[in-house]
């Protein structure tokens, strides 16, 4: 770990993403404010096949030595957080994502942030930038929580049970000292910033949304593919299990997810003889979710026989 007095360091992970990632590296370039304030920029290439090599190496001079790229071999998205950190030297982390841009006082208004809230963690603003093609027909609020976007409003407010989204979120570092890091289970895939802020959350640290911390996502229009969304209905199912109280034994509710899904097969029927393809989609997200729940409840019971 680099043992200089840096304010902060900015983590960007990245896999085959180099165009993308050459508009973020540009909005950080222009950032205003920082001219007394000493940070980072860590990226950590994923086994990238593409350009992303060429890219960064392309900008490392017009950073002045801030700029830096590591290689994580560890294929995903919690490695490559994780090697961040490791790689970091600075008081604050800060983590976006290598297909958004930030807006031109992000990293000044971070650091800001925490010396007048004096938060452990804080989350900004995520709007989401790509344009939605007409024949996409999701609902804006479905998209909106399935790619994370983030808007509480314009004021201020303290977290209690909100998740943090690593699109626009940034820590102090003794939170990684204390708890560790970001899950690297199957089980939080598309989860795992959910699992670290639910699990930081319950020790009572202070975790604060500040409106003027802005990042535009430009996500790949890939992502809203049909099988991709019904197939991260599954994850959050399993993620949700180990994120939340149940409330009840976890053979209650089992069979309370049993009978969910025989319900909803039942109405999955019903809408493909009336050909009504939304429903359909919907369904089988739900579908998704209770069969995710149902497999981690199954794990979590067998964990407990096996540890006794």
């Amino acid at each position: 770990m680099n043992s200089r007095n840096i304010d902060m360091s900015i983590v960007i992970p990245t896999f085959n993403n180099c165009e993308e990632l050459r508009y973020l590296l540009e909005s950080l370039i222009e950032q205003k404010g920082v001219d007394d304030l000493n940070y980072e920029i860590i990226v950590i290439n994923n086994n990238s096949k593409d350009q992303t090599v060429e890219v960064v190496e392309s900008f490392i001079p017009r950073f002045s030595g801030k700029l830096k790229m590591v290689f994580e071999e560890n294929q995903g998205i919690s490695f490559a957080r994780n090697r961040g950190v490791k790689e970091s030297a600075g008081e604050i982390i800060a983590f976006t994502d290598s297909d958004c841009v930030v807006e031109d006082h992000w990293i000044s208004e971070i650091i800001l942030a925490y010396k007048k809230y004096n938060a452990d963690a804080i989350q900004g603003k995520v709007i989401l930038a790509t344009p939605i093609p007409r024949e996409i027909w999701y609902p804006e609020e479905f998209i909106q929580q399935r790619l994370a976007h983030v808007d509480y409003g314009e004021k201020v407010i303290v977290f209690d049970k909100e998740d943090l989204v690593t699109a626009n979120a940034s820590f102090r570092r003794e939170l990684f000292d204390k708890f560790g890091g970001f899950s690297s289970s199957i089980t939080y895939k598309a989860s795992e910033d959910t699992e670290f802020s639910l699990r930081i959350a319950k020790t009572g640290v202070k975790r604060i949304y500040v409106p003027s911390i802005k990042v535009f996502h430009h996500f790949a229009l890939e992502r809203l593919e049909e099988a991709k969304l019904i197939r991260q209905s599954y994850y959050w199912g399993r993620a949700a299990i180990l994120s939340d109280k149940i409330g009840t034994s976890y053979g209650r509710y089992f069979l309370y997810c049993l009978k969910r899904l025989v319900v909803l097969y039942g109405t999955l029927i019903k809408h493909y003889i009336k050909y009504d393809h939304k429903k359909v989609f919907f369904t089988k997200c739900k579908i998704n979710t209770y069969r995710g729940r149902c497999i981690q409840l199954l794990a979590n019971c067998f964990r407990k026989n096996k540890n006794g």
